[in-house]
């Protein structure tokens, strides 16, 4: 089997242009936890989500453009593609990540207040609900205070009996 050095460079090419893939993927999660502010469980779960992404694309992007086989030279132009796109294009990248997540904030932004306004009213009618329930459950009513006048001067005069 014959290997053309046309392929070998376009392999060589598909490794960079992956690396720079991974780079801009690096970089946009970058931007979102920063601009977003994710808790430390959920920066860790993109952190992973990421790596799965880069692995998967590596393979493919090795068996696709490699003839079947995972070729040494195609990592190492991916790890050069990743640098490259971390001197060149990383601070865009990122910008047009935080600009990305302020958008999806603002558009979001009226749903979640209305999320909020239904929670604040829920708890609301739960509370008043639980209560009934309570004074249901132990079978008292609101006593006014000429009732409770009334329980006290019983309660007195069967202790002077």
């Amino acid at each position: 089997m014959t290997v053309s050095s046309l392929e070998q460079l376009s392999a060589l090419l598909y490794g960079v242009l992956a690396g720079v893939i991974c780079g801009a993927a690096a970089s946009a999660v970058n931007g979102f936890r920063e601009e977003l502010k994710f808790p430390t469980a959920v920066s860790m779960a993109l952190d992973l989500l990421f790596w799965v992404f880069a692995g998967a694309l590596m393979v493919w992007f090795s068996l696709r453009f490699g003839d079947g086989g995972i070729r040494g030279y195609q990592i190492l132009a991916a790890v050069c593609g990743f640098c490259l796109h971390g001197l060149c294009l990383s601070r865009l990248t990122e910008k047009g990540a935080r600009m990305l997540a302020r958008l999806c904030r603002l558009l979001l932004s009226p749903a979640a207040f209305l999320m909020r306004g239904a929670r604040l009213y829920i708890e609301k009618i739960y509370k008043k609900i639980t209560f009934a329930l309570k004074r249901v459950k132990n079978g008292i009513g609101r006593s006014t205070q000429a009732d409770r006048v009334r329980k006290k001067i019983q309660k007195n005069y069967k202790k002077m009996l």
